[in-house]
């Protein structure tokens, strides 16, 4: 389960902080324009007006929602549904380098090594079966999170 971030955790408290910075920032010449619109075009700047409180609700909602521990086990769900087709993708990978599904970047490389001592060309084994197994140890390093 993922960790629950509590309204105290500054954790939590550094991404708002972060994602306001980001805005600030990013949003430099929109917040121009913005200003133009106010006196020049009142349409426009209503319709500024409208789209912020809409965000300003999506943002409460957010917050709402981040301890929810609904939400918390949702987002563990789909952690391991994303897993399960990462392994199910890889499972030609997996079985080339003798490893369970879902295995570690660490177990991966132990893998790859033990295979690379059998397979390597330097050591009488096969240059295209070694090739295949550096693609598949690849494949698995980029795909693996951890």
């Amino acid at each position: 389960m993922t960790k629950q971030i509590g309204r105290h955790n500054p954790v939590k408290a550094s991404y708002f902080e972060r994602k306001a910075a980001r805005e600030s920032r990013d949003f430099a010449g929109y917040n121009a324009f913005k200003e133009w619109a106010k006196t020049n075009s009142p349409s426009i700047y209503q319709k500024f007006e409208q789209d912020e409180q809409e965000s300003a609700q999506w943002d409460a909602y957010e917050r709402a929602h981040l301890d929810d521990p609904a939400t918390l086990a949702m987002w563990d769900e789909l952690e391991a549904l994303v897993q399960s087709v990462i392994n199910k993708k890889y499972q030609a990978e997996y079985a080339l380098l003798g490893i369970e599904p879902g295995a570690t970047k660490r177990e991966i490389k132990n893998a790859y090594r033990r295979q690379a001592r059998r397979l390597h060309p330097d050591k009488g084994g096969d240059a295209e079966a070694f090739k295949t197994m550096y693609a598949a140890y690849r494949r698995l390093l980029a795909a693996t999170q951890e």
